[in-house]
């Protein structure tokens, strides 16, 4: 990510935002600097608890009952950006990390349409850390 030809050919998209999901690496500097609305996250857990990798499967495997999607603001940290939106997602007994990834994804996919649209036009809400 920061190859000068990779960096180039994104500028030249001219992004108005990007966004991740499930990457697990920390974008650089010049790339949450170069969209005007910045970098989102589709988290896989209800932010602050279970920042960085897996936290579905750690979720699950500590006996939660629920966990759910955050969309979140970017920031040089690892999952420390402005929270904008969460949904939640309830466990039973019976799922596995599986399970729930797969309904995490369509939920992810819906909440994110929803805070772009808002984002892109401009919200007004505060963010929280």
């Amino acid at each position: 990510m920061k190859s000068p030809i990779f960096l180039d050919t994104l500028r030249s998209w001219s992004p108005d935002v990007i966004v991740v999901a499930a990457f697990g690496r920390i974008l650089p500097q010049a790339i949450l600097e170069l969209p005007p609305h910045g970098c989102l996250n589709v988290h896989g857990s209800l932010l602050p608890k279970y920042r960085g990798a897996a936290p579905i499967q750690w979720a699950v495997m500590n006996g939660e009952t629920e966990t759910g999607v955050t969309i979140m603001v970017m920031d040089a940290g690892l999952d420390t950006g402005a929270i904008l939106e969460q949904a939640v997602l309830p466990i039973s007994d019976e799922d596995t990390a599986g399970d729930v990834a797969a309904r995490m994804a369509a939920l992810g996919g819906e909440l994110l349409v929803s805070t772009l649209k808002k984002w892109i036009a401009g919200w007004n809400s505060s963010p929280e850390k």
